[in-house]
């Protein structure tokens, strides 16, 4: 009996080197997706709504999203500053 390798998988590990590779960072819908979700929901939340969103395939993990948010965590906050920001002075018009 084989195991059927999901192909997006198996690109993924060529891309893989010597650090951390993110399969949020380097995949734009499931990026977008999860920054909207760590908006308003736990990391277990988030990872629950990728499944559902993406499939078993691209769906991050619990503990990659909480990797992506411990490393990213300055940048995540200051680019939702912005978008807050830019909110607001829409709003102002």
């Amino acid at each position: 009996m084989s195991v059927k390798k999901s192909p997006y998988r198996a690109s993924l590990v060529k891309l893989h080197s010597k650090e951390q590779f993110s399969v949020i960072k380097h995949d734009p819908d499931v990026n977008r997706f999860v920054l909207q979700c760590l908006k308003t929901m736990t990391f277990k939340e988030a990872a629950a709504a990728c499944l559902e969103e993406f499939g078993k395939d691209r769906a991050p993990s619990k503990s990659a999203i909480h990797r992506y948010w411990k490393n990213n965590k300055r940048e995540i906050q200051a680019q939702w500053i912005r978008e807050e920001a830019e909110s607001a002075s829409v709003g102002r018009k």
